[in-house]
């Protein structure tokens, strides 16, 4: 007795082979500067992401994808890289369609570039017995200014296979005359069959400008952050120590002894005896007292004896 029929054959699947990279990028003001800085000024035992330190103290890493860079907030201190423009990001989270381009338009006159993030919803084509293969998609940035008709400034081809959002950020330089209009256009005709999946997105884009930001006396922190490993922003907390001072020379701030017999010199250093921070705060011309009310004149043998 024979059973009739062929042997079911089971469908060939293939991996996701497309991920993201998207990175939180934070610059946090931290203090009027200068300051002496992260404690820990070898590893980054002093800076914490949701309370969780980067590292240890002796450099193991505790969160991955993180890199740190800061300035004390000295005058004349160099941009941190990669923190040095301003940018202005505007979400658009928008289906872009074969015969339906998006259009935005960009009127701030100081724009040099602008950074585009796309990609697609799902990218997968399968055959009618379920085995799958990678697919392609195809989409063009385009600029226009004045009169004139868009441009293509960059072609975008998104090749592979993934089953949710995959996104790209694609950096192009702004048209010298403003304003300008910025179009996203898809080149693959849209899907018409289930066995075909190529949605293309348009999920925000960024107006930079680049002014090369040092932010003089400010004590500031920039982070990037892979985003993979949380939903939100993370909490930044940081271990530092704050604003350098005039000390008396003989002063010890660490251990906050005097050694010999203080002739009246100061020196610059991070210190936490109030006595020496109220002075400063008083006679700051800056930041101070001072800066208001004029000379200020302390008694620094009185404030001596008191710290």
């Amino acid at each position: 007795m024979s059973s009739g029929g062929g042997k079911a054959s089971t469908p060939k699947l293939i991996d996701d082979n497309l991920k993201s990279k998207q990175f939180y990028r934070v610059l946090d003001l931290i203090s009027e500067g200068p300051i002496y800085g992260p404690v820990d000024q070898e590893h980054l035992s002093s800076f914490k992401l949701n309370k969780t330190s980067v590292t240890d103290a002796n450099g193991n890493v505790s969160v991955n994808g993180v890199s740190v860079a800061w300035r004390p907030g000295s005058e004349s201190q160099l941009p941190i890289n990669g923190f040095s423009a301003i940018e202005a990001t505007t979400i658009v989270n928008t289906e872009v369609t074969y015969d339906t381009p998006l259009v935005r338009t960009i009127t701030d006159q100081d724009v040099t570039r602008v950074r585009f993030n796309v990609g697609v919803t799902g990218l997968v084509e399968q055959d009618t017995k379920g085995n799958q293969k990678n697919t392609s998609v195809t989409l063009v940035l385009e600029t226009r200014s004045g009169a004139g008709g868009f441009a293509i400034v960059k072609t975008v081809t998104i090749t592979g296979k993934i089953s949710g959002e995959y996104l790209e950020a694609h950096l192009i330089d702004a048209p010298e005359t403003k304003p300008f209009d910025i179009r996203v256009r898809r080149i693959t005709p849209d899907s018409t069959s289930d066995l075909l999946s190529n949605g293309t997105i348009w999920n925000s884009y960024s107006e930079i400008t680049d002014d090369n930001l040092n932010y003089p006396f400010a004590a500031i922190a920039g982070a990037v952050i892979d985003r993979d490993q949380y939903t939100d922003t993370p909490s930044r907390t940081y271990h530092l120590r704050g604003l350098i001072v005039d000390v008396p020379d003989n002063y010890d701030p660490i251990a906050r002894t005097y050694s010999g017999l203080w002739t009246g010199g100061f020196k610059k250093a991070w210190t936490n005896n109030p006595a020496w921070l109220f002075r400063e705060l008083a006679k700051n011309t800056r930041f101070g007292l001072a800066k208001r009310a004029g000379y200020i004149d302390v008694d620094d043998g009185a404030l001596y004896v008191l710290s």
